[in-house]
């Protein structure tokens, strides 16, 4: 018996979301959880922390590279076919980690294979799914699913930091290529639908007269969404594509680095294994509430302004981390590092469809990421390098603070740019008016 969502009466966008939480939540774990292995494998192969989280560098290189063609197979395919093949190959590189001794195949992996199956079957094809569905509720939409990264952090993280710690790290690569496995590629191929359309639905589940309501027009002056969609072309001759992409790569320098040595700068500074699982999920769980509240939010507020309250956030935890000398310090720069973090990581899935539309979303987003994945993803390594030779990772925490205050002013000026037809209009109507007089 068919159920009611998924009939041409009934919204299975829903169900969709659900099963996509979930699968972000897995997915999520492939970047979030290397910081964690990385203290045991410098430890157990007697590597510099820069050698092995430049793995985590050549992962962040690879995403930008595949990204365009990941977009533009996401585009053809579908995102559904796209998590499945792409989880497919995380799986086989997590199998290799598993065995692995030496540093090429760490790099070969975590950096070439598992980067090629997070771009291709990653958050690009998880958001252009959601883009189908939702129009209405699109912020609503992103921030539920943005927010499983969160209870990544919650749950799998400290997971993962007590297996190793219980069954080694090696055996617990192989419990998480299962659970890659499970989540990540049976799930989406029995459940996931690409479009509404597939099954005779409409996003939203909402119909007007027989057609789909294409964009929102009632939430508001404040929440800007784009009358006209934009072409790749159209919108990277705006400027506020430009300052978009500049905030985005700094936020993700900052990030990347941080979640890389997050657990080994609480070693450093005498935090112990379990208070530093802890940590983690306080982080974790600050992002996910900020990410469901700023999704609600966006839908009356434009992103703009409740993005440059989280930089702002962010700047405080990074002024107050250097100095925690206590667990209670580290909670409240972890508190402040999901805030931050959560929000901003919303910015470009929720800013893209509204300023520039989803026609071309997966084409616009898969050009967008080598820009923040190869320029954010070098910071790690330099931080081990930092921490390597001057012994603190202080001075990081400094630059990081001048770093956020410039993307502070990015998006500061990143303002709703207006489609080339509207303008064109809007010069035809003046000289018309300017005959008359």
């Amino acid at each position: 018996m068919k159920i009611k969502a998924m009939s041409s009466e009934g919204f299975y966008g829903w169900i969709n979301l659900c099963v996509l939480f979930l699968f972000n939540m897995v997915s999520g774990s492939l970047l979030i959880t290397f910081g964690i292995y990385l203290p045991f494998w410098v430890n157990d192969f007697a590597w510099s922390r820069g050698i092995v989280s430049g793995a985590q560098s050549a992962n962040m290189i690879i995403i930008g590279v595949v990204a365009p063609l990941a977009g533009l197979f996401i585009m053809r395919f579908g995102g559904k076919k796209a998590i499945i093949i792409g989880n497919l190959i995380n799986v086989c590189g997590l199998l290799l980690l598993a065995f692995y001794n030496e540093e090429w195949q760490l790099y070969v992996g975590y950096g070439l294979m598992v980067g090629t199956g997070f771009s291709l079957g990653g958050v690009l094809a998880m958001n252009t799914i959601i883009n189908n569905w939702f129009k209405k509720k699109l912020s609503i939409a992103v921030g539920i699913a943005t927010a499983a990264t969160g209870v990544t952090g919650m749950i799998i993280a400290p997971l993962v930091l007590y297996l190793i710690n219980s069954i080694g790290w090696r055996h617990t690569l192989l419990f998480m290529a299962a659970i890659v496995m499970l989540f990540c590629v049976i799930l989406p191929a029995l459940f996931v639908k690409n479009r509404p359309h597939d099954l005779g639905q409409v996003p939203d589940g909402s119909r007007n007269n027989g057609q789909v309501i294409k964009h929102d027009t009632s939430i508001g002056k404040k929440s800007y969404t784009t009358p006209v969609d934009f072409t790749v072309k159209e919108a990277f001759r705006t400027k506020t594509l430009w300052l978009l992409i500049g905030f985005y790569t700094f936020q993700y320098m900052i990030m990347n680095w941080f979640v890389t040595h997050q657990v080994t700068y609480m070693f450093d500074i005498g935090i112990s294994s379990g208070l530093s699982g802890i940590s983690i999920g306080v982080m974790s769980t600050a992002m996910t509430i900020a990410q469901i509240t700023a999704g609600m939010l966006a839908v009356r507020i434009n992103m703009q302004y409740i993005t440059l309250g989280s930089i702002t956030t962010l700047i405080a935890g990074l002024i107050i981390a250097p100095y925690a000398s206590s667990f209670t310090i580290v909670l409240v720069y972890s508190i402040l590092f999901g805030v931050g973090f959560g929000v901003n990581c919303l910015v470009l899935v929720n800013m893209i469809p509204k300023y520039y539309g989803t026609s071309e979303y997966p084409k616009i987003m898969g050009y967008i990421t080598p820009f923040n994945t190869i320029i954010g993803g070098v910071s790690a390594p330099i931080a081990g390098h930092v921490r390597d030779i001057m012994g603190s990772y202080v001075p990081a925490f400094q630059v990081s603070v001048l770093i956020m205050a410039i993307a502070f002013g990015f998006i500061l000026l990143a303002k709703p740019p207006v489609h080339p037809s509207i303008l064109k209009e809007e010069v035809a109507l003046k000289r018309k008016v300017t005959q008359y007089v």
